[in-house]
Formats: structure tokens, C-alpha cells, sequence
């Protein structure tokens, strides 16, 4: 089962900088017995009494028996999350075992109650996704969720993880199981459009304020039409929210960017459009300028943003379908 601290507001990507240390046998041994000293004896890091306390004990119990059984496994299952930058063990992480015959590898990972509410649980979560992608044996990534864990399932989501099915765990009951394409964690593409899409509309929106407040005391009440400065003044509102909420849906990774960034480049193209058709003479070149340097640029980037989020979540769609099918294949073929 995968056990996660609540996220509350936190950013899509973890502000922490971490690293998966794994541990060796010895190290395994102590820690399913408690005792701390052997356990940091035998540690590349140095551990905290919460490793080795009640709590973590079945974890690393378990753990000992499998890499006994398996040394090679040692290099997969639960390690400790490693704060780079304050050098301290935050946690536990890992794979519950090498890829399978299929090539999934199933995410565990806890945070210790002192460092909880921090961006930990993203961070190891991010880190063991970034390795499922290098790795050229793993397929599949799977996490499994308690029904009432809210708070694993909303970090789940935000990497693409898809319900594939359900288990009974013996120790933790019902589980919901999560699964993701460990290919679609390799696309640089997606990493860099959410650094720099969501930072770039919310600027764009900001800076549309002093600009919007500029229409309202410059544009005559009279040109043409009725209301001439409001329906300006009003539009430029419309896109200040489009640009504001396609940012923040780029920084929450939401399904939902795709029609954000659809609409706001409707916007930006029906408000290049208008400001060349209706602007006076002397200001005809500056109406053209802005369009083609500013508002068509940023509504191609909004039309490629747009078409990027849907063909991976098609893409993650047509991969768990497939799946499921073949489960269910499998099913009526046992049957």
C-alpha cells in the first residue's frame, strides 16, 4: 500500500530535493529488530529513532526476508528518502519488488511524522517515477490506495495514475489499484511545460491589470457603438481570467488544461483580430505589431499547449484500456 502525508496546497512538483538510498541486508535485519545502532552501523546514511521504532518494523521485517530470499532485490525495494540540501532521512521509499514478468513495479513510500507536510512524499513519489523511466525493464508503475486515503489518491492523480482495478490486502483490506505508463514519466516535454507555462500566463495575466485600468481612462465612451471603453474594458477581462486559469491549471498538471488553453487562445485570436479592424488609422501599425508579436504567439502556444495535454491523456487512456481488456481476457478465460 502506498501511505502519503496530506499535500494540502503544495505545488505540482516538490520544492524538496531528494534521493532514494538504498539499504543493505545487515542494515534491513537491524532495523526489523530495532536496533538503531546496528542499523546506522550498516547504513550509507545516518538513520532516526522513528526508523527503527514499532511503526516501520513490519516494513523492514518484510524487506529482510525478501532481499534474504533475493539480494538483488535490494537495489529496488524500501529505502530511505534522503534530503540532499539539510542531509537528513525523512523517510521510506522504494519498489516492492523488481519489475514483474509483465514489467510493473509497484511505489511505497511513508514519511517520518517530523518532516510530514513538507513536499517529502512528492518528492520520493517524483524520484521513483524519474527511475521507472530510465529503467528499460519497467512498463507498468503501480500504486495501491486505501478508499478513504483522499490525500495519496489527489497526489496520485497528478502524475496520470488511473484506477485499473481493485485488491484485498490483508493487513490494510480494500485497495484501489492506480497504474501509469512508466513511458509517459519520460517525456521532458511535459516536465518543461509545467515550469515555464504556469509562471508565463500568470505574468501575462498580471501585467493585462495596469493595462485593462489604461483602456478604462484612455478609450473614448463613444466610437462607432454604445459602450465602446466597456466592451473593451470587459473582454480584456475575459482574457486576464482565460490566461489566469490556464496557468494555474498548467501548475495543477488538471484534465482540464486542455479546454483552458483552448478558450484562451479563442480569446487572444478574437482580440487580435478586433484591435486590427477597429483601430484607427494612426494606431493601425501598433495594432498589428501587438497582434502578430504578443496575442497570435501566445495563442499558438495556448493551440500546441492545448493539443500536448490531450494526446497524453489519450495516449494514458488508449494504454489502460488495452490493459484492462487483456485483464478481462484473462478473466473469462479462467473462468
Amino acid at each position: 500500500m502506498s501511505t502519503v502525508e496530506p499535500t494540502g496546497g503544495a505545488s505540482p512538483r516538490s520544492a524538496q530535493t531528494v534521493r532514494i538510498v538504498h539499504l543493505p541486508a545487515a542494515a534491513f535485519r537491524a532495523l526489523a529488530d530495532g536496533d538503531l545502532a546496528a542499523a546506522n552501523a550498516a547504513s550509507p546514511v545516518p538513520l532516526s529513532a522513528y526508523f527503527a521504532g514499532p511503526d516501520w518494523r513490519g516494513t523492514w521485517r518484510m524487506r529482510s526476508e525478501q532481499v534474504d530470499r533475493d539480494p538483488a532485490s535490494a537495489a529496488w525495494v524500501t529505502g530511505v528518502i534522503w534530503d540532499e540540501r539539510a542531509q537528513v532521512a525523512v523517510g521510506r521509499a522504494g519498489y516492492h519488488g523488481p519489475p514483474d514478468d509483465s514489467g510493473m513495479v509497484e511505489i511505497g513510500y511513508a514519511v517520518d511524522p517530523a518532516y510530514r507536510r513538507r513536499g517529502y512524499a512528492r518528492a520520493a513519489l517524483e524520484a521513483l517515477l524519474h527511475r521507472a523511466a530510465q529503467e528499460p525493464q519497467v512498463t507498468t508503475v503501480r500504486v495501491t490506495i486505501s478508499p478513504d486515503n483522499a490525500a495519496s489518491y489527489a497526489l496520485a492523480a497528478q502524475y496520470g495514475f488511473a484506477r485499473v482495478g481493485e485488491q484485498w490486502d490483508e493487513e490494510d483490506g480494500l485497495e484501489i489499484i492506480y497504474e501509469v505508463p512508466a513511458a509517459l514519466m519520460d517525456a521532458p516535454d511535459k516536465t518543461e511545460v509545467a515550469r515555464w507555462v504556469a509562471p508565463a500566463f500568470i505574468f501575462c495575466s498580471v501585467v493585462l491589470i495596469p493595462w485593462i485600468v489604461y483602456l478604462g481612462f484612455s478609450l473614448p465612451t463613444r466610437q462607432i457603438s454604445r459602450h465602446y471603453d466597456a466592451a473593451w474594458v470587459g473582454f480584456d477581462i475575459f482574457e486576464l481570467m482565460a490566461l489566469a486559469a490556464t496557468g494555474y491549471l498548467a501548475l495543477r498538471r488538471s484534465r482540464y488544461l486542455a479546454l483552458a488553453a483552448a478558450s484562451t487562445a479563442t480569446l487572444l485570436v478574437t482580440d487580435a483580430w478586433f484591435d486590427v479592424l477597429t483601430s484607427p488609422r494612426h494606431k493601425l501599425l501598433e495594432a498589428i505589431a501587438l497582434a502578430v508579436v504578443i496575442e497570435l504567439q501566445l495563442a499558438g502556444v495556448c493551440a500546441w499547449l492545448s493539443y500536448h495535454t490531450e494526446h497524453l491523456a489519450d495516449r494514458r487512456i488508449s494504454v489502460v484500456s488495452r490493459r484492462m481488456d487483456k485483464s478481462r481476457t484473462k478473466q473469462n478465460s479462467g473462468a
